[in-house]
């Protein structure tokens, strides 16, 4: 719980730690069922339940305590006790609410952790909040009657210091000594006990080189180290390691877990012994949804298996989980603002974490850094080069860097790249408001602001509004990501009005040579549909990007016209299947359309592997001409699709061997230019670094810095 935190429609789920045997059994609870109850929910007088966890009793029950807020508004700060229910049957019911530790700090008690000790007795950890930003204290208490009386707190962090715990941690090494995963002032580390809590003292410190770290996470590996997972703001979950029983620790490291900054849970699967982390797997964004897990079988070097525990509409959010196994069970206890921030449990068996097996994240990175510098040496030369007077290129073209450079500034923070994008929308928006029809962009060819004949296309246009889009959900205010956000409605008003086909497909605006439904405007309008769908939530714009992927799915790529395939294959593929990438996360894979798109996306595969030469493909186009530009931004899908197809991690393994590829030809000549192969082949390493950050949703909703 961090200083001056507020609940900004915050859902709060826990898995609570520690694996558990009996209470339950297969006819009481089969063994694939999935079920969900309300275990406390909020009233009049108690405005948020949170901050779970969940421990066995010695009779076989389930204890689960939480932060019960009684008054107020919920507010982290605001007044709360820890309150407790009792299960006889593994989680299916639960009794009558009874508190456990009342309210006394001068703000609350929370985050608790439960843990046996070796006599019996059960241990109860907590934070004693006496200040809202400056006095936080870890108070641990017994109990040897299994939670009906309490022992007086003993205090294991000073006063005058504001320390956090996280609810659902504490774990004890198969050493016998118990690590208290604790942070304060940025750093992270664990209060060591090795004579089962009588005395307690401090872990080395750790702290990322480029930031803060919070709220840790601890599990010990199988060759006896034990692993730190870390919260950073720094775009993922960082690591350090312990070979001494977490006395002292390697300075931290980022790893594949990708998110906003919040919490993770870290536990080992009993029936597989994988490693299981649950957290919010939501590259680029702010807020905390969706809520994935994913399966380690080498304990925390690679991830896979990624599939979301929790998913909510754009203005929910899911965090703090912690991990509790009941046989071969997974209980899981969450609450939701729209939901009335009740809490919720969820039970799961092990073996749903499995049904999407190797389904990998595309950024499982070999040499992150020197993709990172690489990335940003081009981001760099588009900031250099794109808003400048000299610059005769195609605005279409700029878009991908556009997009490419929004990435970058949810990489590393800085506001640079924020403001060229904004910059290049900005004018975007003023040619748009001279042109005719009302709502089409200048394509910097073509007809121009206040012109009233000449041609101009939808497709291109559509790019230019990808480019606007993501300026403006990276807008913190609302006014101006209400102006950018208009700019792309009105254009897609035009479209919708007039150009989408009987067939699904979109006709390219005003073009001479064809006036019907067309794979390129398909493509780029339908991945834009899709997109304005996440930000607005308008089903009119889903209706329309699943129409444009049937009408594609309809048409043989391969026998693309009026352009044609046998000319320009590079550009179809890139084209038409912007809208596959974009559509993917809307789509049941197993409904007719999903496994028409599936079977589309396989055969774009096939065509990529036959092609691409970091492949080793006897590829016809040159790269660095006209159509065989558009290869730099081929790995960009192959990322997409690996975190969606059965085979992901072969997918993504090929992608980085064209990306390789493409990196030899970006740099051949020392320091980029902003080509149109660089535009496109940063689009392929945004995808690469931040996954699912290029169709990101706005942060509205999203709690300020310092906040939870």
């Amino acid at each position: 719980m961090k200083p001056n935190g507020l609940i900004a429609r915050l859902i709060i789920c826990v898995l609570a730690a520690g694996m558990l045997t009996g209470g339950v059994t297969a006819a009481q609870v089969k063994q694939s069922e999935v079920f969900d109850l309300v275990v406390a929910p909020v009233g009049p007088k108690n405005p948020r339940n949170s901050e779970a966890a969940i421990i066995q009793r010695k009779d076989g029950s389930l204890l689960l305590a939480w932060t019960e807020f009684y008054a107020s508004q919920g507010a982290d700060h605001g007044p709360a006790r820890i309150a407790g229910k009792l299960s006889p049957d593994g989680g299916r019911t639960w009794g009558e609410k009874f508190t456990l530790i009342e309210n006394d700090g001068g703000c609350n008690v929370m985050e608790v952790n439960l843990l046996r000790l070796r006599n019996g007795d059960l241990a109860l950890f907590h934070c004693q909040k006496n200040t809202e930003s400056s006095d936080c204290r870890i108070m641990m208490r017994t109990t040897a009657d299994d939670g009906k009386t309490w022992s007086a707190g003993k205090q294991l962090s000073p006063a005058g210091k504001y320390t956090g715990l996280t609810n659902g941690r504490c774990i004890r090494l198969r050493s016998g000594r118990i690590l208290l995963e604790a942070w304060e002032g940025g750093d992270s580390y664990c209060v060591l006990s090795d004579d089962d809590g009588k005395t307690w003292r401090d872990s080395q410190r750790v702290q990322p080189a480029k930031g803060r770290c919070y709220e840790p996470a601890c599990i010990e590996l199988s060759d006896g180290r034990v692993m730190m997972l870390m919260r950073t703001g720094l775009g993922c979950q960082y690591k350090s390691l312990s070979k001494d029983g977490g006395a002292t620790w390697t300075e931290p490291v980022p790893t594949p877990l990708a998110g906003t900054a919040a919490p993770v849970a870290i536990t080992r699967i009993p029936t597989t012994g994988d490693l299981l982390a649950i957290w919010n797997h939501n590259p680029g964004a702010k807020r905390r949804n969706p809520l994935t897990a994913a399966i380690s079988k080498d304990e925390g070097e690679t991830w896979t298996g990624f599939r979301n525990v929790e998913d909510a509409p754009a203005d929910d959010a899911w965090a703090y989980p912690a991990v509790t196994w009941v046989g071969d069970r997974a209980l899981i206890t969450c609450f939701n603002y729209k939901g009335g921030l009740s809490l919720k449990l969820r039970s799961l068996p092990a073996t749903w974490f499995y049904q999407l097996k190797d389904r990998a994240p595309a950024a499982q990175p070999l040499d992150g850094q020197r993709l990172r510098v690489e990335f940003l040496k081009m981001c760099n030369a588009a900031c250099a080069e794109l808003n400048t007077p000299e610059r005769k290129v195609p605005f279409y073209h700029d878009s991908y860097a556009v997009r490419a450079l929004a990435v970058a500034f949810d990489l590393t923070g800085e506001r640079k790249y924020l403001e060229v994008c904004r910059r290049w929308s900005d004018r975007m928006i003023e040619y748009q408001n001279g042109m005719t029809p009302k709502g089409a962009y200048w394509m910097h060819y073509g007809r121009k602001p206040g012109e009233t004949k000449g041609e101009w296309y939808a497709a291109d246009c559509a790019s230019i509004a990808m480019g606007v889009l993501a300026t403006a959900v990276r807008c913190e205010n609302p006014a101006d990501r209400k102006r950018y956000v208009d700019s792309v409605t009105a254009y897609a008003k035009l479209v919708i009005d007039n150009y989408v086909g009987p067939g699904g497909g979109i006709t390219d605006g005003l073009w001479s040579k064809f006036d019907g439904e067309w794979w390129c405007s398909s493509g780029i309008f339908g991945s834009l549909a899709f997109l304005l769908y996440a930000e607005t939530g308008n089903e009119d714009y889903l209706k329309v990007g699943r129409g444009a992927l049937d009408w594609l799915n309809k048409m043989d790529f391969r026998k693309a016209e009026h352009i044609g395939f046998k000319e320009a294959a590079p550009a179809v593929v890139m084209y038409v299947f912007e809208a596959f990438s974009a559509g993917m996360a809307y789509l049941d894979l197993q409904s007719p359309l999903g496994k028409a798109s599936v079977a589309h996306i396989r055969a774009a595969l096939e065509w990529m592997r036959e092609n691409q030469r970091g492949r080793g493909a006897n590829c016809p186009w040159d790269y660095s001409k006209q159509w065989g530009c558009k290869l730099g931004g081929l790995p960009f899908h192959q990322y997409v699709y690996s975190r969606y197809l059965s085979d992901g991690a072969a997918i993504a393994a090929a992608a980085g061997q064209e990306l390789s590829y493409l990196t030899s030809q970006v740099f051949a000549a020392g320091e980029p230019k902003l080509t149109q192969l660089v535009c496109f082949t940063m689009m392929s390493y945004a995808e690469k670094l931040r996954p699912g950050a290029l169709y990101r949703k706005s942060s509205r909703l999203a709690p300020r810095d310092g906040s939870r």
